[in-house]
């Protein structure tokens, strides 16, 4: 019989679409180019889309692979891309161009160092090129996260990751509906004895973030802190 595991790709990159905004017909092709120059063996990309979203043609046409999910929100697109991903080790990124392809070499290059790896903006040696206003907000937040879930890391909220395959299988499916699930997995990991790493990274902020739209995800968090308090200090929590 053939080794399952031989067929298998090498990396997966996940790119959730959750709110209508992406940038694919640059970002694809930039992606395709990363990879073929950084990862030897196979690699897949998937891009997590609504139901009957137009851009599917041109997801097709790049070379990715289209995964639907049916519920609103990030959580769903990121359990959807998750499950449906093959590679021994997996990347999320977001699809408004924010982060940048090339940078996935990094992470390649350092996988063997955890089990997840963050592309952290706040970090020694990163840099995040975006308005005041959010640099706060987001600092801020990291801060109150970092402190009430008692969590050594800096850049808790970054969607850019490497997961080993393990970490993907052993967590499963998060809870979260919003953005929340990005701290949801690391505190699941974190309180399951996996190992995490951050690796500072280049940010440039694609797009402009209004007031409303930064209150309604800083509300969203903290209706979440809650919950991922009592998932820290559970039984669960392998420290």
């Amino acid at each position: 019989m053939p080794d399952l595991r031989s067929s298998l790709p090498e990396l997966s990159v996940v790119v959730p679409v959750w709110n209508g905004e992406h940038s694919l017909g640059k970002l694809l092709p930039r992606l395709s180019a990363a990879l073929g120059s950084a990862v030897e063996g196979r690699t897949e990309v998937l891009v997590v889309l609504p139901p009957d979203d137009p851009v599917a043609d041109l997801v097709e046409r790049s070379g990715a692979r289209v995964v639907r999910f049916d519920q609103t929100g990030y959580g769903p697109a990121l359990n959807a891309g998750l499950a449906a991903s093959r590679g021994r080790w997996v990347v999320t990124m977001d699809a408004d161009f924010s982060h940048h392809p090339e940078f996935i070499r990094t992470l390649w290059l350092r996988r063997h160092e955890a089990d997840i790896l963050i592309a952290s903006r706040y970090v020694a040696g990163a840099y995040a090129a975006m308005p005041l206003s959010r640099r706060i907000a987001s600092r801020a937040l990291n801060r109150v996260y970092r402190t009430a879930l008692a969590l050594p890391y800096h850049d808790l909220s970054s969607a850019f990751r490497m997961y080993s395959r393990q970490v993907v299988d052993d967590i499963g499916s998060v809870n979260a509906p919003g953005l929340d699930s990005l701290q949801e997995i690391l505190v699941r990991a974190f309180s399951q004895g996996w190992k995490i790493l951050e690796v500072p990274l280049f940010y440039r902020q694609s797009r402009t973030w209004t007031s409303g739209r930064l209150a309604e995800l800083g509300a969203g968090y903290f209706k979440a802190l809650g919950r991922l308090i009592a998932l820290r200090n559970s039984v669960k929590a392998a420290d």
